[in-house]
């Protein structure tokens, strides 16, 4: 059951990734927003946006270096508002691509607990020896189960934390 259990809930994510992409572009990973600053006479501030793009090089200090790649404009503007929410999918997809690859990782260690837990009981079954699967194997094996148990409960805690997120950033977009 819990094996199920952990197959609906990667099938979830793989259905909320679908959604993401099919609900508008998905900025690539190389990609994000830098804020400039023009300074006018009065000591007056304008800030205006635009698209960076990763290259291949890197600062001293370690960090990306990137290029300019497309004037976005002020806050709120059409291109600013398209682009964040690209970035704002890619972002949310990586996450649950993250949490879809923790849960295969779960899954593949429960079978193999289950293929290996099944495998003793009909060796044990088969030859009478029931003396072979001990309490201590049983409990370890317990405590295994449990943990993954509430792994599995923090990664759906944190997708139903995304998709909320995703509603409030729907609603924020909504009101702009």
């Amino acid at each position: 059951m819990k094996i199920e259990s952990l197959k609906k809930t990667i099938k979830d994510i793989e259905n909320r990734i679908s959604e993401i992409e099919a609900s508008g572009e998905v900025a690539p990973s190389s990609v994000w927003i830098s804020k400039y600053v023009v300074p006018k006479n009065k000591g007056k501030k304008y800030y205006y946006y635009r698209l960076m793009e990763a290259t291949n090089s890197r600062s001293r200090s370690g960090k990306t270096q990137g290029k300019f790649k497309k004037y976005l404009g002020k806050k709120n503007s059409g291109k600013y508002n398209r682009w964040v929410s690209a970035i704002s999918r890619r972002n949310r997809i990586k996450s649950l691509i993250r949490q879809k690859q923790n849960l295969e990782i779960q899954l593949k260690k429960l079978e193999a607990l289950q293929k290996v837990s099944s495998g003793k009981l009909a060796q044990a079954n088969t030859q009478n020896q029931y003396s072979e699967l001990g309490i201590k194997d049983f409990s370890h094996l317990q405590q295994i189960i449990d943990s993954i148990e509430t792994q599995i409960k923090q990664l759906n805690h944190q997708f139903q934390s995304l998709l909320k997120l995703k509603q409030e950033l729907y609603l924020a977009h909504l009101h702009t």
